[in-house]
């Protein structure tokens, strides 16, 4: 247990250091950023919004909302990935939780913007306690519940490993 616990916070601290290198910046967390942004945008014109984004700041009829690094995903993925990686498992079913991780957090996250394009435009007043209270909590749980199910996915599979015992 002390040996997870000390990985995960050094897988954690080595996650969050990366990310405030310029280059990893530069060309990984803001391009992907305002992918984020496009594709929300796109998700959010199939419900009929009439958005546009450019880069990160997404325009809509009444003002613009901008997406920052931290509404990204990538900080939830981190946080995952740090408890998957520290967990004491074969390599391939880690790399199994890491895509679980990434498909779970940037989808949801996805949906959270979408969710928070709407709150803006219809309810204005209601954006802070959505994105700080609601839409933060649920992807730190979603991060939590990813662990989760990967760790139910190990056990499981650990149990259909056959024993040799002729059984």
């Amino acid at each position: 247990m002390r040996r997870f616990v000390f990985l995960f916070a050094l897988y954690l601290l080595a996650g969050n250091l990366l990310l405030l290198l310029p280059p990893v910046k530069e060309w990984f967390v803001e391009p992907w950023t305002a992918l984020n942004a496009r594709w929300a945008v796109e998700l959010s014109r199939w419900g009929g919004a009439s958005l546009q984004a450019a880069g990160t700041v997404v325009k809509t009829e009444s003002g613009s909302v901008s997406v920052k690094p931290g509404c990204n995903g990538v900080h939830a993925l981190v946080l995952c990935a740090s408890a998957i990686l520290a967990f004491p498992a074969p390599w391939t079913r880690r790399l199994i939780g890491l895509v679980m991780a990434a498909v779970g957090v940037f989808g949801l996250n996805l949906v959270r913007l979408v969710n928070l394009f709407y709150v803006a435009r219809y309810h204005p007043e209601s954006l802070e306690f959505f994105h700080v209270y609601v839409w933060q909590t649920l992807i730190a749980l979603l991060s939590f519940g990813i662990f989760l199910g990967w760790g139910r996915f190990l056990a499981s599979s650990a149990s259909e490993t056959p024993t040799g015992d002729g059984a």
